[in-house]
């Protein structure tokens, strides 16, 4: 399947692909959209789309960084370890505050 197939198949996810991923984040949502490669239980198929989306996620908690919290992401990080855990936990403080803000 060609790239502009998937990216058309899947025109709502690229609206976002296209203002927010590099060259690299694209190309990995792309091979995972194709011929539906997630779906393939292979050992070696599973590890590498593990690592694919695992990269992707990285990249979406520093996009939420930037663009929600405004901030850096090392400036909310800890330990490399837990860095999603430290995102989330900042965005869920974010949220609550949003919403106690909004009620008042």
């Amino acid at each position: 399947m060609d790239d502009v197939v998937v990216a058309n198949e899947y025109s709502d996810v690229f609206e976002f692909v296209d203002d927010f991923f590099d060259i690299a984040n694209t190309s990995l949502i792309i091979d995972l959209l194709k011929k539906d490669s997630f779906l393939i239980s292979e050992s070696a198929v599973l590890i590498k789309n593990l690592s694919a989306l695992r990269r992707l996620n990285e990249h979406l908690m520093d996009i939420a960084c930037e663009n929600i919290l405004k901030v850096n992401v090392s400036d909310i990080t800890t330990n490399s370890g837990k860095r999603t855990v430290d995102i989330m936990d900042a965005l869920e403080k974010h949220i609550k505050i949003q919403s106690q803000y909004h009620l008042q």
